[in-house]
């Protein structure tokens, strides 16, 4: 992470605008995700014994951004109080399946058909405009500080990334 983004509002910025941009991502592969995970490194942590904190957590199959907000959002309410300067934060999907895979639970709120719409407007609006053309306000201060990064198994769709 920059060095203006090493502090809570930082790490909050930075995992609103990865996990906007993995969203937009799993769903050019019409996939759903359901489980979710945080995690941020701070220096020292190594040195000094002090834990990396992180989160991970089932959810109901989504590819939802709001619904995946909310859940970053109730992940960061447990940040902890620490002296230690985050450097690295990271936010994963795992337990991806496709729409026919999925098995809904009982008590899941379906997705509105206006959500869905809102999410193929905005992937829509970005891959025409570019990525930054509209985005939720969680990922405002950090918009240029989560480049696209080249996976071990795997080179990300230019297009879909938009960091041209």
């Amino acid at each position: 992470m920059p060095p203006e983004q090493r502090n809570f509002s930082g790490v909050s910025a930075v995992l609103h605008r990865l996990l906007q941009k993995a969203c937009m991502r799993m769903r050019s592969y019409d996939l759903l995700t359901s489980r979710i995970g945080v995690k941020v490194k701070f220096r020292g942590a190594h040195y000094e014994r002090v834990p990396s904190w992180g989160l991970e957590s089932a959810i109901s199959p989504t590819d939802s951004t709001l619904r995946l907000i909310e859940a970053l959002e109730a992940f960061l309410q447990y940040y902890p109080q620490t002296e230690h300067t985050p450097y690295a934060v990271g936010i994963s999907f795992s337990g991806l399946v496709t729409a026919e895979e999925v098995a809904r639970d009982l008590f899941q709120i379906e997705p509105l058909e206006n959500e869905k719409k809102l999410n193929k407007a905005i992937d829509k609006l970005n891959l025409k405009f570019g990525k930054n053309t509209i985005y939720f306000g969680g990922a405002h201060d950090a918009l240029k500080d989560a480049p696209m990064r080249i996976a071990f198994n795997h080179i990300p769709d230019l297009v879909v990334e938009g960091d041209v």
